[in-house]
């Protein structure tokens, strides 16, 4: 669900059947990579011990990214 409200506020279209067949850990190293975070979220995701941690905190963070996060860069990189 966060994944689906981030890249509606991004502007972004996915085929969200094609990413149901990546495995989950692939997905969110992907997303982490491609998302506009700034530096300092980047470096959070980058230092996450496990993929379950790099999951929980990119959820919050496109949680927070589409609440309106002041700075954020809406363009996809």
């Amino acid at each position: 669900m966060a994944m689906k409200t981030y890249a509606k506020t991004l502007g972004v279209q996915l085929d969200w059947d094609s990413l149901k067949q990546i495995p989950l850990d692939k997905l969110v190293d992907q997303a982490a990579m491609i998302s506009p975070f700034g530096p300092q979220d980047k470096q959070s995701l980058l230092e996450a011990t496990t993929h379950e941690d790099r999951r929980r905190l990119l959820i919050g963070l496109m949680h927070l990214y589409s609440d309106g996060l002041d700075g954020v860069d809406k363009t996809v990189q």
